[in-house]
C-alpha cells in the first residue's frame, strides 16, 4: 500500500504522528500478512471450502505472544467473506466471552434472532442454533481467540454440543487460537478425536520480519523524514530479545514517536527507547504480557489493589482473581513487594511497589 501521498498541511510539519492508529496493533491484517503469508493462505486453504459444504478442517493456531495469530485468522476470514456469503462468520475472544452460552448468544444475534438466557439451560439455546442453521442452510465457522479462558471456566462445553451435533445441513467449523499449545489437551478426549483439530504453529518474528513490520507501521503512521532506518533496525533488535513480539516491538516504535513529539521534537528520538532495555531485561526473564503490565504501571509508582484492577483491565481483560495470580506469581519471582495494611479499624488492602533495582 502506498501511504507516501499523504497529504501533509501547515499544521503536520511539526508533527511525527499523522495517523497514530498506525501505530497500534490492530491497524491492518494485510500489514501482518508481509511476513506470515505462507500461514495466512494455510488457513484459508483450510476453511474456505466450508461455505459450499465442501470438507474443511477444524484448526488449533497456536503460537507466543504477538507473533499475528490473531491477525493472519481475520485476514483469513475477510478473504473468505468477500468470496461467500454464505458462511456465519463468529469471532469470540473468550476472555470477553468466557462461557459457551454467551458465545451462543452472539451467534443467534448473528442470526438475527436473539435468545433469552434467562431460565433457559445452555443445550436448550444450542439446540435452537441447530435449528436456525437447518432452516437457513448458513454452515458456522466460530473462531474461538485465547481458548484458553472459555475451556478454564465452562470446559467449553460448547466444543463438546458442536462434537457431537448428527444432522443433515449442519455444519460447524472451528479455529481456536492460544499461545498454549497444550491447552487442547484439557478438553475430553472423545471431543480431541470428534474436532481433530490441524495444528497449525505461527512461529515469533524473525529481525527482518520485525524490520519488514516496523517499516510497514512506520510509513502509514509517520511523518517522513521524522526517523532513521537505524531507529528501525534498533527497535527490531528490541523485538528479537522480547522473544520475537511483533505486538511489542510496535508499541515501542508508537510509545518512542508519542514521548518525542510531547517534548516538541520533529524526529523520533532514539533516548526515548532506551529506557525500554530493562523491560527487554524482564522479557528474558520469561515475563507473560499481563506480568510485563503489572510491571508498567508500577513503574508510575506503587499502586493498592483497588487502583491497579480498573487500570489491568483496561488493557487486558481479566478477572480480579486472575489478576490476583499474576501479583502472587511475581511475589513469588521477587519481582515485586506486596504489604498488607490496615486501614481504619477494620478494612485492610494491599500495597503492591516494585523491588528496588527494577524500576
Amino acid at each position: 500500500m502506498d501511504y507516501q501521498g499523504l497529504a501533509i498541511d501547515a499544521s503536520n510539519r511539526n508533527r511525527i504522528i499523522l495517523n497514530e492508529s498506525a501505530l497500534l496493533p490492530k491497524f491492518s491484517q494485510d500489514a501482518h500478512l508481509i511476513c506470515r503469508k505462507l500461514e495466512g493462505e494455510r488457513i484459508l486453504n483450510a476453511i474456505k471450502g466450508h461455505s459450499s459444504g465442501m470438507c474443511s478442517e477444524n484448526l488449533f493456531i497456536h503460537g507466543p505472544s504477538g507473533s499475528g495469530k490473531t491477525a493472519m485468522v481475520k485476514w483469513a476470514l475477510n478473504r473468505m467473506e468477500e468470496q461467500s456469503r454464505q458462511t456465519v462468520c463468529i469471532y469470540a475472544n473468550c476472555w470477553r466471552y468466557s462461557t459457551s452460552m454467551s458465545i451462543y448468544a452472539k451467534i443467534a444475534d448473528a442470526f438475527g434472532v436473539p435468545v433469552s438466557r434467562r431460565g433457559r439451560a445452555s443445550d436448550e439455546i444450542f439446540d435452537h442454533i441447530v435449528g436456525l442453521m437447518k432452516a437457513s442452510k448458513k454452515p458456522i465457522l466460530l473462531v474461538l481467540d485465547e481458548i484458553e479462558a472459555l475451556v478454564q471456566y465452562d470446559n467449553a462445553r460448547i466444543l463438546q454440543n458442536i462434537a457431537r451435533v448428527d444432522e443433515d445441513r449442519v455444519f460447524f467449523r472451528v479455529i481456536g487460537i492460544s499461545d498454549n499449545n497444550a491447552i487442547l489437551f484439557k478438553l475430553p478426549q472423545k471431543t480431541r478425536e470428534i474436532l481433530r483439530f490441524t495444528k497449525i504453529e505461527v512461529p515469533c518474528y524473525t529481525r527482518e520480519e520485525l524490520l519488514s513490520l516496523l517499516k510497514e507501521r512506520a510509513l502509514a503512521g509517520l511523518r517522513p523524514q521524522s526517523y532513521e532506518d537505524d531507529l528501525l533496525e534498533d527497535i527490531a533488535d528490541i523485538g528479537v530479545a522480547a522473544r520475537g513480539s511483533g505486538r511489542f516491538a510496535i508499541e515501542i516504535l508508537w510509545r518512542a514517536a508519542r514521548s518525542s513529539e510531547d517534548r516538541g521534537l520533529t524526529e523520533v528520538s532514539k533516548d526515548e527507547i532506551l529506557p525500554l532495555k530493562h523491560e527487554i531485561g524482564l522479557m528474558g526473564a520469561e515475563l507473560s504480557r499481563e506480568e510485563l503490565l503489572i510491571h508498567g504501571l508500577l513503574k508510575e509508582g506503587q499502586k493498592t489493589t483497588t487502583e491497579i484492577y480498573p487500570l489491568f483491565r483496561s488493557e487486558i481483560l481479566r478477572t480480579k482473581r486472575q489478576i490476583r495470580n499474576y501479583l502472587r506469581a511475581m511475589e513469588q519471582k521477587n519481582l515485586i513487594a506486596i504489604e498488607n495494611v490496615k486501614v481504619g479499624n477494620r478494612s485492610r488492602c494491599s500495597i503492591i511497589r516494585l523491588r528496588e533495582g527494577l524500576k
